[in-house]
Parts: structure tokens; C-alpha cells; sequence
């Protein structure tokens, strides 16, 4: 009896420290405002994004700080998200009336820093084609035609941006995009892009050096803006970007930070004119 009186006495001084020094700090965040009543909602775990499903299928997305990104269409009977990995970019959505469980993937636009980077067209145009290349790729040569479509086709509206992404399979492809940005520091990046594409079967050093003699560039500073700061820090800064935004392989292309489905004029034409119709002024 003494035995028990005194484990019960320790539990209860247990209790009574542990739930006096016990303390709970609470601080809204943000508050976000939904059109209708929210019926479920979800957050991704690396804290980016926030999902809300409402009544009628719509799933609203909002950024971290609270802002509507998009409001997409689901299963108009759906009443339960999930989110399925870490980076919110898939979304379980379930319906308990249909008794169907749906995996929506999502492609988020991507901010693509092209401060800096050599373009074709107007520098204010509203629509940004940013493509990520490798002078050795021959996808990337393919592409050439479809992105001089693209410039006629849309010469107020959509800048066409190059960013340098060399694959370590190709021999020469640093070395081209240094030398690329050497000519660039002479103003003539794009001569020199149209005339080292048709080469890359053949591509080494003397190539290169051959093609920058070719169309007038001043060799003493050419070579050394090759193994200049200013022309690694250039290349380094492209493919970190390319990697943040996702960039596997070559060539790869975003638009308005959107990827367009194929690599074809009529699906970088569709991805454009949604661009363009999001940014039309509201008559």
C-alpha cells in the first residue's frame, strides 16, 4: 500500500511539472480567402504551395505567401486531396461518391533568370522563349528552323532566349559555349551560333577557332574570354538555372516558364497564343 502511494504520488508530481512547464506558441501565418467553402485541403511538404478543393471540381493552388496561382478543374465530385511526394507537383484527388481515387500530375511554370543571356526579337516582347542548348546536341541543330518560325511569326511577341546547357557526353560542348560567349562579348553571338551548328558533327578546338576568324572576331581577346571569369561565370549561371528549372537533357524549352508539349511549331504556337490571350486586356 506505502509502495503504491508513493508511485502515485511521483505521477502525480510528474504531471503536475510537466504540464505547468508545457507550453504552446501559436502565430497565423497567412490566412488565404476561398471563393466558396473549402472541402479539403492539402499543403506540399516543401512548403511552396497550398491546395484547396472546393464544391464543383475546382482545385485552387496558392503560393506560400498566400497568393491565387491557378484554379484548375478536377472530378466534380471529388471531396478529398492528398498530396503524393514532396515537391506538390502531384495530387491525389479521391471522390467518395464515385468511389474513384484520381493522380493529377501538375507542371508548374518555372522563373528562368535570363538576365544577361543572348535573344532574338523585341526585348520587351510580353511572351519569354527561353531555350537550353548544346552546340554538340543534334536535336538542338533540328531545332534552329522551328525557332526562326517562331521569330517570324511573332516578332513584337515573343523574345527568344539562349541559354548554354552542355551535355558531359559531348566532347566539345563546353568549349563551344565559352567560345560562344567570347563572340557574344563582341556582339556577335548569333553569328557564330549559325555558323558552329552546321560543325558540330566535326566540332574540336580548331573548328572553333576557325569559326571565330571566319566572321571577324579579335582572336587575342577571343582566346582569352574563353578562359576568362566573366565567360565560366556565365556558363555556370545557365546550367544552375537549367538545373533548377528542371532541365535534363537538350534541347529544352520553356515558355513564358511553361514547357510546350512537342518541340514543334504548331505546339509552341498553341503554348504562345494561351500566353498571349492570359495577358490580352480585358475589354
Amino acid at each position: 500500500m506505502q509502495r503504491l502511494l508513493i508511485v502515485l504520488t511521483m505521477f502525480s508530481l510528474l504531471f503536475t511539472v510537466t504540464g505547468a512547464s508545457a507550453r504552446v506558441d501559436s502565430k497565423v501565418l497567412n490566412t488565404i480567402k476561398t471563393e466558396t467553402s473549402p472541402l479539403d485541403v492539402a499543403s506540399a511538404d516543401n512548403g511552396n504551395w497550398t491546395y484547396v478543393l472546393m464544391a464543383g471540381g475546382k482545385l485552387a493552388i496558392y503560393t506560400a505567401a498566400g497568393q491565387l496561382s491557378d484554379i484548375i478543374a478536377v472530378d466534380p465530385s471529388a471531396d478529398r486531396i492528398a498530396v503524393a511526394g514532396s515537391d506538390g507537383r502531384n495530387i491525389l484527388v479521391s471522390s467518395s461518391k464515385n468511389k474513384t481515387v484520381q493522380l493529377v500530375s501538375l507542371a508548374f511554370a518555372v522563373r528562368i533568370n535570363t538576365e544577361g543571356s543572348p535573344f532574338l526579337g523585341n526585348p520587351d516582347a510580353p511572351v519569354t522563349m527561353v531555350v537550353f542548348s548544346d552546340f554538340q546536341c543534334p536535336y538542338c541543330a533540328k531545332l534552329g528552323p522551328v525557332i526562326e518560325e517562331v521569330t517570324m511569326a511573332y516578332p513584337e511577341t515573343v523574345k527568344v532566349v539562349f541559354k548554354h546547357f552542355p551535355l558531359r557526353n559531348h566532347r566539345y560542348a563546353s568549349l563551344a559555349a565559352l567560345a560562344a560567349i567570347a563572340a557574344q562579348q563582341q556582339g556577335k553571338f548569333w553569328e557564330f551560333h549559325d555558323r558552329l551548328f552546321p560543325l558540330q558533327k566535326e566540332l574540336d578546338q580548331d573548328k572553333i577557332l576557325a569559326v571565330a576568324r571566319d566572321i571577324g572576331l579579335d582572336m587575342k581577346k577571343f582566346t582569352s574570354d574563353i578562359g576568362g571569369e566573366a565567360a565560366r561565370d556565365q556558363l555556370s549561371r545557365d546550367l544552375q538555372d537549367g538545373q533548377s528549372a528542371g532541365v535534363r537533357g537538350t534541347p529544352t524549352v520553356f515558355i513564358n516558364g511553361r514547357q510546350p508539349d512537342k518541340l514543334d511549331f504548331d505546339n509552341m504556337k498553341k503554348l504562345i497564343d494561351s500566353e498571349l490571350q492570359l495577358i490580352k486586356p480585358q475589354k
